[in-house]
């Protein structure tokens, strides 16, 4: 469980010679490998802990009606950490909206995806 652990921190990490992961693609990556670089049950328990998409990290709603806004989560359930809150702030121009709420526990079909820090400064000014 510590080498999963050991693992999560350095891909997360900020470093001098790369930017830290998000926590959704290091949680893909261990998951990816379950049974071989790591033992399969410390895995579970490590996804069972650790969210992809921790409380108030910036998300891009992938599809669906509000695909390209781009948001925060807002609240996470222990019971389905794959499908967080997220509440909606801008469109895909970078305008800010009113706020939307939308529980992915409820609309499964729709997917978002972590935004890194570089895809952050892409943004236009006033949503950075």
């Amino acid at each position: 469980m510590s080498a999963v652990a050991d693992v999560y921190d350095a891909l997360t990490s900020r470093r001098s010679y790369r930017p830290g992961w998000t926590a959704e693609r290091a949680t893909q990556y261990i998951l990816s490998l379950a049974g071989t670089q790591f033992n399969r049950q410390a895995v579970e328990h490590f996804a069972a802990a650790v969210t992809p998409y921790p409380l108030c990290s910036d998300v891009r709603i992938g599809n669906g009606r509000y695909a390209g806004y781009v948001g925060i989560v807002s609240a996470v359930d222990k019971s389905d950490m794959q499908h967080p809150k997220v509440r909606i702030l801008f469109n895909p121009y970078g305008q800010r909206v009113d706020p939307i709420e939308i529980d992915l526990a409820i609309d499964r079909d729709i997917t978002i995806s972590a935004m890194s820090i570089s895809e952050l400064k892409q943004l236009p000014k006033q949503v950075a």
